[in-house]
């Protein structure tokens, strides 16, 4: 995946750098370091200085000379792509690197991975951090495959298609695998994860990354966009921080911060305390969409896959999620835990299809989502459950996925469906480095 780096290798051992006037490669690999950058997203390499600050090479006693033979591509190209920022700042810097002979090496590391097929992002280094990227992949590309299952019936009346298996075309006119905003924003936010929480700034960069530069898409395009996001990403150039930039009326309770909070589970399953997740998930959902009865919603979504994380099937985790809510929550609004009596009251799996509603309005989509899975048996069974629900197929499908996935894991994701996904490989890697994130460890 760093061809695009690597073919500079041979240009760079036969130029000569010295008296530092340096060589047109020096300015054609500064290009193509800037657009590596901004094509590969999943890697985060805008954040290069936390990247190595997490692999302990920022600010360290000689961070340059750690033996590259132990760093993964994603360091090893936050070095390369620092070193052009670098000069941005410290005029000549990144002449010197390239006439140290600094550039070189790194850039045979970033061939050696390529041509032994390695991941951009090293192996898990034990069981802990296994399970929490399986936990992560599961997550994401079950809400991928459930967005891409109803991108193309998206808007479409119940019971007038009928979806079995990945398809494309349709109301957007894309591609088989395509998805849609609900999986572009969920891998932005996924990506500002920390332990405990996210972080706002990260958060809101990202989103307004996809919104105006197209980052995170599937196809370098933005074809579904949610009137309360785009008033929200352009909101965020007028406010201190992101958490601010939301909607708090009653027109602002679309499904919009449902749709793509999910990875957030992965960072608060160490926080024992229900007051403290429900402010970091209200804080995460008012990015976009701050009305209580949003954030709470996002929260009840979270609390169910933070029991399902825990191990506890999906008929357990429910009783639990609704006996839970029944003790009483002092964090949240008597006023707002009414509206979601019918999720909470432990009766939701007994309701006929009739009862349920698929549009955007954000309690229907938790409602519709959770009823897909409570009742069904399986993954491939619940999103096409959802999805033939109609309407804003794309996001029920989604959320839905995003529970089936973790509740049955990822290998009962079809595996057509996986490898049909746009920029699958990249949804890997976000997932991956999600998970090392919340854990607090380098990747």
């Amino acid at each position: 995946m760093f061809e695009a780096l690597t073919q500079f290798l041979p240009r760079l051992q036969a130029a000569d750098f010295s008296g530092g006037g340096g060589s047109p490669v020096a300015g054609e690999l500064r290009q193509a370091i800037s657009f590596f950058v901004g094509r590969h997203w999943e890697l985060g390499l805008s954040d290069a200085i936390g990247i190595l600050r997490r692999a302990g090479l920022w600010n360290a006693p000689s961070p340059l000379d750690a033996r590259l033979d132990a760093l993964d591509g994603r360091t090893v190209a936050a070095l390369v792509a620092y070193a052009e920022r670098k000069d941005r700042l410290c005029e000549g810097s990144f002449l010197d690197c390239l006439a140290s002979g600094q550039m070189a090496q790194w850039l045979a590391r970033l061939r050696a991975i390529d041509e032994a097929g390695d991941d951009a992002v090293a192996k898990a280094p034990d069981a802990k951090t296994a399970r929490m990227e399986a936990m992560a992949q599961a997550i994401l590309l079950g809400l991928a495959c459930g967005d891409a299952l109803g991108v193309p019936v998206e808007f479409m009346q119940r019971g007038s298609f009928k979806v079995d298996d990945m398809q494309g075309w349709g109301t957007h006119s894309q591609p088989p695998g395509t998805w849609s905003d609900d999986t572009s924003l969920a891998l932005a936010f996924a990506m500002s994860l920390v332990p405990g929480g996210f972080n706002a700034l990260s958060a809101g960069r990202n989103f307004q990354a996809w919104y105006y530069d197209r980052a995170f898409t599937p196809h370098g395009e933005v074809f579904d966009v949610g009137g309360a996001t785009a008033k929200a990403i352009r909101h965020m150039q007028t406010v201190v921080s992101p958490e601010l930039a939301g909607g708090r009326d009653e027109r602002d309770n679309g499904n919009g911060s449902l749709m793509r909070i999910a990875p957030l589970v992965l960072s608060l399953l160490d926080v024992p305390d229900p007051a403290i997740r429900f402010e970091t998930v209200r804080k995460a959902s008012s990015i976009t969409h701050a009305h209580p009865l949003a954030c709470t919603c996002c929260f009840v979504f979270i609390e169910f896959l933070r029991l399902l994380a825990q191990g506890l099937g999906r008929e357990e985790a429910y009783g639990k999620l609704c006996a839970d809510f029944a003790k009483g929550m002092p964090c949240l609004e008597d006023a707002v835990l009414a509206r979601l009596s019918r999720v909470l009251d432990g009766g939701l799996a007994t309701l006929p299809e009739s009862a349920i509603q698929s549009g955007g309005f954000v309690l229907h989509t938790l409602e519709a989502s959770l009823w897909c899975l409570l009742t069904t048996a399986g993954f491939a069974e619940a999103v096409l459950k959802a999805v033939n629900l109609g309407d804003d197929t794309d996001t029920t499908g989604a959320v839905t996925g995003a529970m089936a996935g973790l509740a049955y894991g990822v290998e009962a994701i079809p595996a057509q469906w996986i490898a049909d996904l746009a920029k699958v490989k990249e949804i890997k890697f976000i997932a991956l480095g999600a998970a090392r994130d919340c854990l607090g460890e380098p990747r």
